[in-house]
């Protein structure tokens, strides 16, 4: 694999943006403060599972992508069902279990982009 084929790590981006999420205002609810910190949690273990050699994400990445679809419906005021139907029309998925890890970055950056104002009516 030359240089021009190699993954592009996601974590870096991770780490970027939970960095901008640390500023959240005092008010947030809980539930919003747990999935934060989920996502904190789970960027130390994510190249560190997923040598099964499923075509699907891990266990920590599914749960990041839980948490990040909850921040997002927060962030945005978008239903988490609409959130969850945009991301699985945008990678042809059929739920966060059949996510393919290939589109793990993909879905990383779309649920952190996310604008509902934006979508196909």
């Amino acid at each position: 694999m030359d240089d021009t084929q190699k993954p592009i790590s996601i974590e870096p981006f991770l780490r970027k943006k939970v960095a901008e999420m640390s500023d959240i205002p005092a008010n947030t609810n809980s539930a919003m403060a747990s999935s934060l910190e989920t996502i904190r949690i789970n960027l130390a273990g994510l190249c560190a599972e997923g040598t099964d050699g499923s075509p699907y994400l891990n266990s920590l990445e599914k749960m990041s992508i839980k948490a990040l679809i909850a921040f997002t419906s927060y962030n945005t005021g978008a239903n988490e069902a609409v959130v969850l139907a945009a991301l699985e029309t945008r990678l042809g998925a059929d739920g966060v279990e059949k996510i393919l890890r290939a589109s793990y970055d993909d879905a990383v950056r779309y649920l952190v982009d996310f604008a509902p104002n934006k979508m196909a009516h």
